[in-house]
């Protein structure tokens, strides 16, 4: 079994039930999520970079926000970016991150399939490279990278909006 630097297999400040939310969260969304806890941070955290979200785990079955005690979730986007700030300081019951977490990835997902389809059939570029480029960067930014470093444009919907 694998552990990270601090001992634990998942967490930091609640590795137990760090290791449990993260199994009950990608069982109901049926994506991956990596450990992603910090020492500094008031409560542990699990991410999906594809998705570029952070998730900011409960720690603790209280909610004392004297006491700094959270039995809620919270959203970020991985890089910083503040890619989702309709979330920010909103704080989600189990069922209700699912939810969020659920529409996020169908969102990605459906913007990912079009754009792939539209680089794909303007001959912008291929599946193969398409794919080397989700690996380097990550499906969030992979269509942007793609479109700045074929055609100069900062963004897929820079190129779109400029080019319809």
């Amino acid at each position: 079994m694998i552990k990270n630097i601090y001992g634990n297999v998942c967490g930091v400040h609640t590795p137990r039930m760090t290791e449990l939310n993260k199994r009950r969260i990608e069982k109901a969304t049926k994506l991956e999520f990596e450990d992603s806890s910090w020492h500094k941070d008031l409560c542990d955290s699990i991410s999906n970079e594809h998705l570029n979200l952070q998730i900011w785990l409960p720690n603790s079955v209280n909610q004392n926000l004297n006491e700094e005690e959270y039995n809620t979730y919270t959203l970020s986007s991985y890089d910083g970016e503040d890619m989702y700030m309709e979330h920010l300081d909103k704080m989600y019951s189990f069922l209700q991150v699912i939810d969020v977490i659920s529409t996020i990835n169908r969102n990605t997902m459906h913007k990912f399939n079009n754009g792939r389809d539209t680089l794909i059939e303007y001959g912008i570029i291929t599946k193969n490279e398409l794919q080397l480029a989700c690996d380097l960067v990550g499906m969030h930014k992979a269509l942007d990278a793609v479109v700045h470093s074929r055609l100069g444009y900062r963004s897929y919907d820079q190129w779109v909006e400029c080019e319809s």
